[in-house]
């Protein structure tokens, strides 16, 4: 199930989506990517994290706004029993989130000033329930990436860095559009 955590600044409510498989999951983080993307206030955190960064810069924008993350989301679990997917908007607001709430912050973020992005999400050797974290990957340069930088604001870990191979049993990368 998929329950939509109701943002007090919009005239929302909390609903339930019944999510079948690994593919609605991905659905529903892209959708809430998209939307926050567009979003006046996570472009302007972005903007305001870039801000003293050179211009085309490419990786000093990128470490600006996971540096931003990483400080201003501290990691914690959903509701017990539930798998929440909160908005950038509500993820900013209550300065918690887990690894899918991260993503869609991050990547919200960075596509709101022009950075391609995709979504990897793996399933861990010692994991008993399937998939069981996602983090983002940055393409740069944005205009035609050369590299994709993993970033996985929910672990003490720099920038670029990604669980050993050896501790990944499956993944899979979904480029967002």
């Amino acid at each position: 199930m998929f329950y939509d955590i109701a943002d007090p600044y919009e005239n929302a409510y909390t609903r339930s989506v019944y999510v079948r498989n690994l593919n609605d999951r991905i659905r529903i983080i892209v959708e809430k990517i998209k939307e926050g993307k567009r979003d006046p206030l996570v472009r302007k955190l972005a903007a305001d994290a870039v801000r003293n960064v050179a211009p085309r810069d490419w990786l000093g924008e990128v470490a600006a706004i996971f540096e931003f993350v990483r400080q201003n989301v501290r990691y914690t679990l959903d509701v017990r029993g539930l798998d929440t997917y909160q908005r950038a908007r509500r993820t900013l607001q209550l300065g918690i989130g887990d690894c899918d709430d991260a993503a869609i912050l991050l990547g919200a973020m960075l596509q709101s000033i022009g950075y391609p992005i995709a979504l990897k999400v793996i399933e861990s050797v010692d994991s008993d329930h399937g998939w069981n974290h996602i983090y983002l990957l940055v393409g740069v340069p944005p205009s035609a990436p050369q590299r994709w930088i993993p970033l996985d604001p929910t672990v003490s870990q720099p920038m670029g860095w990604e669980l050993p191979p050896q501790y990944v049993r499956r993944s899979a990368i979904y480029y967002v559009d």
